[in-house]
């Protein structure tokens, strides 16, 4: 909730009742996107100021404003791998891969030709797949040298999955299939590792 072009807010709210919580994040304009870390404390968050935001608890005090973006920041994503990564998309075509630990950008994917609208990472928690305003869905990997001591990323597949852009993206529990949304009005159920079409 807040103004556009002026301020979102995220607030918290109990199941089991209707009272909300108070807020507990603040950016310069709406709010595009937010996903819970798995353990239920994390919170990453996105928003039109093109800026995204980690707070690795939201029971503390600490929030990190992450300005790498040059556009709306429309996904945001956790990892499930043990290394602390998180990933960002925005519609500067850009794809930012973070490391929680120092809030740092440790690789950076830009084969999309349109905005990024959604973001999931696959089950091994190392690969993720974007959906994107150019109609396409993009896989990409991380890998950590560890001679280096240093994180590199590689481009794994696109597919043509919209006619038009498509506008979101979102995982099964298991991780093992995506489903698409598109501009062309269809939803297209995806295999998450071969990217083959299953409904």
């Amino acid at each position: 909730h807040g103004k556009i072009g002026v301020s979102g807010k995220v607030s918290l709210w109990t199941l089991s009742s209707a009272d909300n919580m108070p807020v507990i994040a603040e950016q310069a304009d709406n709010i595009e996107s937010i996903e819970f870390k798995a353990d239920g404390q994390s919170l990453l968050i996105g928003a039109d100021d093109n800026k995204a935001c980690f707070i690795p608890s939201i029971a503390g005090k600490d929030r990190s404003i992450l300005d790498e973006h040059n556009g709306r920041v429309n996904a945001v994503s956790f990892s499930s791998g043990k290394d602390g990564l998180f990933v960002t998309g925005s519609l500067d075509k850009m794809v930012k891969v973070w490391m929680e630990s120092t809030k740092k950008v440790i690789v950076n994917f830009d084969q999309p030709e349109a905005g990024i609208t959604g973001l999931a990472w696959l089950s091994n928690g190392v690969q993720m797949v974007g959906s994107c305003l150019d109609g396409r869905l993009y896989w990409w990997g991380v890998y950590q040298d560890q001679k280096r001591k240093t994180w590199g990323g590689y481009f794994i597949r696109r597919i043509d999955a919209h006619s038009g852009g498509v506008n979101a993206l979102a995982a099964s529990g298991n991780r093992a299939r995506i489903i698409s949304a598109g501009e062309n009005n269809t939803a297209s159920v995806w295999d998450m590792n071969s990217g083959g079409n299953i409904r």
